[in-house]
């Protein structure tokens, strides 16, 4: 069986709306266990006084360091440094290390900083601070998704290599590999990488190919870069090592950055979203590397 690569309007056609599900779309016991974790910082934060908050600050900063961490999720901004042109930087991890030295001056250089931002002023007009964290880390949740939406596809595809390999009796002569396993780690040019999965051959203990795994919901110009260059270049590499490179990439994202997917399917040899992967586009891809091996 020779493996025929789709076109560029079945890849599209063919692509997941999302791999989120109703239960997996908001992580609300990552919410609750942060709120969970930071009850007594939300509680001290909360008993900020009218009159003198800022000193109120500078004296919790110095006595419960963890507020730091506690401030640093209230702005919603997830770096570990926030560089604003009127107020310098802080360094969230840097700077948690002094306060539990008892730095004075860090404890009063941050309070002003989160005064300047306004932060202390909405916390001493709101009703409470926990429906407010609560609210932060709900919002936060889009930026999570992102990753969450990685990680479950990534439990996708080993269950379906693993299945093909059952089905089609490769399960006497192939093995799965995963990220971080022995015989995984391969030299391209001057770094290591270890590719997502492997799929090697039991008999020879050797790697026949390696399985990339990606998914993106919205467009930019690393899934493009990566597709386009990063892959062919780890593709020919591999090659010259007697491995082929699979490519298994998903999402609405790539409706918006055809012109990269048209170019990638070109370059690469095995290119295929997960329901082409179903539909035997996996299948037809094993079959040619094994020919070879």
């Amino acid at each position: 069986m020779t493996y025929v690569k789709p076109t560029l309007d079945e890849f599209l056609d063919t692509l997941l709306n999302d791999v989120l599900t109703s239960k997996t779309f908001i992580d609300w016991r990552r919410i609750e266990n942060f709120l969970e974790d930071y009850r007594r910082e939300i509680a001290l934060i909360g008993s900020l006084s009218n009159k003198e908050p800022l000193k109120d600050l500078e004296d919790l900063l110095l006595k419960y360091p963890r507020i730091l961490e506690l401030l640093h999720y209230l702005i919603a901004h997830e770096p570990r440094k926030l560089n604003l042109m009127d107020i310098g930087v802080i360094n969230f991890k840097e700077d948690l290390k002094k306060l539990i030295k008892q730095d004075i001056g860090t404890a009063q250089r941050i309070a002003r900083s989160f005064k300047k931002i306004g932060l202390i002023e909405e916390i001493l007009s709101m009703k409470s601070v926990f429906d407010f964290s609560k609210g932060v880390m709900v919002g936060l949740e889009p930026n999570k998704r992102k990753n969450r939406r990685g990680i479950l596809f990534q439990k996708l595809v080993p269950e379906l290599i693993e299945k093909v390999l059952i089905d089609f009796n490769y399960g006497e002569e192939l093995v799965l590999h995963k990220e971080g396993e022995i015989g995984m780690k391969i030299t391209v040019g001057e770094r290591e990488k270890y590719p997502d999965f492997g799929i090697f051959m039991k008999d020879k203990k050797k790697p026949i190919a390696f399985v990339e795994v990606n998914f993106y919901s919205s467009s930019g110009s690393k899934p493009e870069e990566t597709l386009k260059g990063s892959y062919p270049d780890l593709q020919y590499n591999l090659r010259n090592q007697g491995i082929e490179l699979i490519v298994i990439t998903d999402g609405m994202g790539w409706r918006k950055m055809k012109n990269g997917l048209k170019v990638a399917l070109e370059r690469l040899n095995y290119l295929m979203n997960l329901s082409l992967a179903k539909r035997g586009k996996l299948k037809e891809a094993l079959l040619e590397i094994l020919k070879v091996n």
